[in-house]
Formats: C-alpha cells, structure tokens, sequence
C-alpha cells in the first residue's frame, strides 16, 4: 500500500491509467497512472493545475524482514497548466488531456518531460475524454459532446462531428458490437442519451452532426463509467459491450445491448407490465423516464428498456407470468432466458 499527499489547496478531478511510450521496456511501452488536478489559489487569482504521470514501481523485498513483493508510486513527471486539467485519457501511447476548453495530446519524452504533438479547441468546459483506437470523444459542460479523430503523420486532431444542441454533459463513453459503434452520454439531470455517426444518414450533414437516436431519464447524475467486454462461446473477434455508470448518489447502472429478437420481446413485455401491474405511487413506470425534447416530434424512447421495470416480471406469480407472456405471442420460458442473460453477471 502507497500513495501520494498533495498540497491542500489541490484536488484530483480525473485519473486514470494510460499506456506511454518508454525506453525501460522491451516492448517500448509501459503502463502508468495519470493525475489531472485543480490548484486553488483563493478568491482574487485564477485557478490553475497540473498533470501528474506516475509509476508503479516494484520494491525489492529485504530477505531477513519479509520475502512478499510490494509496489509503491513514484512520480515521474509533474506538468503545469494555467487551468485546471479535468479530464485525461490515453490515446496510442499519448497522453490526451483537457484544461478548460483545450484539448492535448502529448508524448512522454525520456521517461521525464511530456511534449505537446497536437492540440485542438472545442467547446466551453471539457468534463469528459474517451478513446477507441484513434478515435477521440469528448464531453463539454456547455457544447455537448465532439467525435475526433487523431492521425500521426502528420500529427492532427481532426473534428468528425458534434452535437448540435447545449447540453450539459457530465460523462460520455462508447458502446460498441460487432456491427455497430454508438455513443452514449449522461448530463446532470440524469437524462442518458444515445448519438450515432452516420455520414450516409442526409440528417448528419455529411457526417458533420450526431444523430440523437434516444433518449432516456435515468433520474440520477452519472459521473463516471466503464466499458466492459463480453465475449460468447464462439469468441468472436469483436465482442458485445456493458456500460456500468456510477451516480452521485452511490448507486450503480448498467446499460447492455441486445439482439433485435430479445429486444423485440422485452420491448412487447415492456408495454404489457405498464398496463397490467400496480403502479407505485400511482405514478406511470413510461413518463417516468420521457425526456422533453423541443426539437422532435415525439419522444424519442424506444431504444433504451427499463430494467427496474422488467425485473417485476420475476417477481409475479407463475400462472400471471404465462398469462402476460401469452398476451404477446411468446412463453415465459424465452422471456426469462432473455432477463436472466441481461441481468446475470459477466
């Protein structure tokens, strides 16, 4: 067990581990933990941060105390910044951090120094960055969120496309399948969004704006996230992700993509729980997570099923388990298959 003291007026707001080029290896690359943090300087100067690259160094274990290995940090290099760095990712063996409304990508130079290769305004306040291979997505606290690419030769951040609309974003990430990549974003009123680049759709302008696909309240802030990689018996190549969210208020979400026939009966069972058990509160399980939007026609809620209210099925009798499910041409046995590989563990 190690860890690092930072100075009292300075706050960690990201952190997260990123794979850098590096001459101790063999491979060239080493895995290290990257720190962006705000430096609090009072009310009558500007705020200013920092980014901090450590190392998970192992400690040789002295044969006449103890023979177990232990592990402890060792910072490597500190970066100054006039602003607070609040977000940071890694990215081909780059460093990709945020300070305010400027995005970085930079090299870790001999093992001491980060060295700026491409940089890239976008939005008001970055609260979020996720990387897939070269590609770069970022959240903003006023502007949404942005789709980027990052080319080497020559070194270029290259805008792909935007959302449109100010939201407030808070987290963004990928969710991807075998076919299909889809972004997925929360803000702070607890509303999840779904976006698609798509520059064959005529909606995207060329590719140059998102697709919002769907919309769904989640009633609570997620700030933080993780994608997880499922893969079946015939291991495909690519597998089927999990997108597990983390609130402000401690509790924990997750988001899975299904195949279109288990969508298709969850969706039909859906509707039939919404007409046919007792509400709580009295309150519509279907407005409850309706989100207004001003700029479409109707709401856009059919790509995303509420797991809370698919869980009541298993809690119903059996014979009114096979009563809901005949309602909608299939049987409970293919209905529980399907809940019990969306909820069952990875």
């Amino acid at each position: 067990m190690d860890g690092f003291e930072f100075a009292t007026n300075e706050y960690v707001n990201d952190m997260t581990i990123v794979t850098l080029e590096t001459a101790a290896t063999e491979t060239g690359t080493k895995d290290f933990i990257a720190v962006g943090t705000t430096i609090d300087r009072g009310e009558d100067l500007a705020v200013k941060g920092a980014t901090y690259i450590f190392e998970i160094a192992e400690v040789v274990p002295d044969p006449a105390v103890s023979q177990r290995r232990w592990y402890r940090l060792r910072l490597r290099c500190r970066d100054d910044a006039k602003g607070p760095v609040t977000a940071v990712c890694g990215l081909n063996d780059y460093l990709v951090s945020s300070m305010g409304q400027k995005i970085f990508v930079r090299a870790f130079d001999s093992d001491e120094r980060l060295v700026g290769v491409a940089f890239m305004d976008v939005g008001v306040y970055v609260t979020s960055l996720r990387t897939l291979k070269n590609l770069l997505l970022i959240g903003d606290a006023v502007k949404s969120i942005s789709f980027v690419a990052f080319q080497e030769d020559p070194y270029k951040l290259v805008l792909l496309s935007k959302d449109t609309h100010r939201v407030c974003v808070t987290n963004a990430e990928f969710l991807f399948t075998e076919s299909e990549l889809r972004i997925v974003t929360g803000d702070e009123e607890g509303i999840v969004r779904v976006y698609e680049y798509n520059p064959q759709d005529p909606d995207s302008q060329d590719g140059r704006h998102l697709l919002l696909r769907t919309e769904f309240h989640g009633q609570r802030e997620y700030r933080t996230s993780v994608v997880v990689a499922h893969r079946t018996k015939g291991d495909p190549p690519i597998p089927n992700s999990r997108l597990l969210t983390g609130s402000t208020n401690g509790s924990l979400a997750s988001l899975t993509i299904l195949d279109e026939s288990a969508f298709k009966r969850l969706g039909l069972l859906q509707g039939q729980l919404i007409r046919n058990i007792q509400h709580t509160a009295a309150l519509n399980p279907k407005a409850f997570r309706i989100v207004r939007n001003d700029y479409v026609l109707k709401p856009l809620t059919r790509g995303i099923l509420d797991g809370n209210l698919l869980g009541e099925y298993e809690g119903l009798p059996i014979n009114r388990q096979m009563e809901v499910t005949q309602q909608i041409g299939t049987d409970r046995v293919n209905v529980l298959r399907d809940w019990i590989e969306v909820r069952g563990a990875w």
